[in-house]
């Protein structure tokens, strides 16, 4: 139980992060007219979807650490469990297309891309 809340709060840790490290480059772009360059949004998506994976990680180990009592709709930790796989589940945060954009930007083949 122990080893699972630990590992839980390093992906908190990490997930928080992944959420304000975008936030500080999108705060810090200044680009007058001009958007955010591409290389920049796959990164800032593909740090936002692995936030949001960490996020259901961390939930589920809780979720489990916590035992059966969890299991009951009235149990905040099921609400919560609900809650980010809902936000998972959305297409801006799936996890292999992000993926797939930022490794494209790293090898120099993003034009093109329709979602960022």
């Amino acid at each position: 139980v122990l080893a699972r809340l630990g590992e839980a709060g390093s992906e908190v840790a990490a997930a928080e992060e992944g959420i304000r490290r975008p936030w500080r480059v999108m705060l810090a772009w200044r680009g007058g007219e001009e958007i955010l360059p591409l290389s920049l949004r796959a990164d800032c998506r593909s740090s936002i979807t692995h936030a949001v994976e960490w996020s259901v990680r961390a939930t589920l180990r809780v979720f489990q650490a916590a035992g059966s009592r969890a299991i009951f709709d009235d149990n905040p930790l099921q609400r919560a469990l609900r809650d980010v796989i809902a936000v998972r589940a959305h297409a801006m945060n799936h996890l292999e297309k992000s993926g797939s954009i930022r490794a494209k930007d790293a090898l120099g083949s993003l034009a093109g891309e329709f979602l960022l």
